[in-house]
């Protein structure tokens, strides 16, 4: 979470794991940034599919 907070530059706090807790594959809420913002900073990501 650390890590994906230090990239999406928002406090820890305001991300929660919402699905996947001991899956592989994770669900995670974001507080604090619009859907735009949030799709822009991840498009930088490729897929893993």
């Amino acid at each position: 979470m650390e890590f994906l907070a230090s990239t999406l530059n928002v406090p820890a706090k305001n991300l929660s794991l919402s699905r996947g807790r001991s899956s592989r594959n994770k669900t995670v809420e974001v507080r604090g940034l619009s859907r735009e913002k949030l799709t822009h900073l991840l498009s930088a990501y490729p897929s893993p599919r």
